[in-house]
């Protein structure tokens, strides 16, 4: 027989108690909120991580940890560390949006090591997913087609939303021109008042993260300034820097 306790009690024992992949689940989270860098662009302040930062946060050990994959995990070693090994080289932003979206440990390893198949292989470069609320009545992307028991419609337009926090675009020297999504999070620290306005667009100075800006020459925020010409605002729904 179970021994009897409060319902404060209880709630509290649940809601402190983690085990080893929760704990460090939730230090992962912690760690990206913390390294989120505000874009300065758009009348809603919107938040991206810096190129550099991914690395830094998604460690082979950290998606070990997360999964769950130590020592008592019931796959091979060989297995294990082709999956980790896998996500940490070519899907580490996959991984991170999934976590962020809520999917349970158990829907992250399959949703994983579906991803590593290769008749799926969705890894980092196939991003961004189109946005699952366009199409009409909405359908669930080939990629999670067989994952769909841990992702219901509501959490794939959570990973479209959350996936722009980790596609900042980078500028690079020589390239004037830039076709973005509608959605796209520019990499804007600041933005200085409207120089000039046109019948098509406006232009706007901005300060362009560090990280995103290899530009020859450059290697300060405050140095790393130059002129946008946005058309998104007054014509289309796509930006050309």
């Amino acid at each position: 027989m179970l021994a009897q306790c409060s319902l404060a009690d209880y709630a509290h024992q649940v809601a402190t108690r983690l085990t080893p992949d929760e704990e460090a689940r939730q230090n992962l989270l912690e760690r990206i909120a913390f390294a989120y860098e505000t874009s300065k662009f758009d009348d809603k302040d919107e938040q991206f991580l810096p190129t550099e930062r991914l690395g830094e946060l998604i460690s082979m050990d950290v998606i070990r940890n997360v999964l769950g994959l130590t020592d008592n995990n019931p796959f091979s070693k060989p297995e294990t560390e082709q999956l980790i090994g896998w996500i940490h080289d070519n899907a580490a932003r996959v991984f991170a949006i999934t976590i962020l979206c809520n999917v349970s440990r158990e829907g992250a390893i399959a949703s994983m090591i579906n991803f590593l198949r290769p008749t799926v292989n969705f890894k980092d470069s196939d991003l961004p997913i189109p946005n699952p609320r366009l199409t009409s009545p909405p359908t669930t992307p080939t990629y999670f087609q067989d994952v769909k028991r841990f992702w219901n419609l509501t959490q794939i337009g959570q990973f479209y939303d959350t996936q722009w926090k980790f596609l900042a675009p980078i500028f690079r020297p020589g390239v004037y021109e830039y076709d973005l999504e509608p959605d796209c999070i520019l990499p804007f620290t600041r933005k200085d008042k409207l120089t000039r306005v046109g019948g098509f667009s406006n232009v706007y100075k901005v300060h362009i993260h560090a990280k995103h800006c290899q530009m020859d020459g450059i290697g300060e925020v405050r140095q790393c300034r130059f002129q946008l010409l946005v058309r998104s605002i007054l014509t289309t729904s796509s930006s050309s820097l």
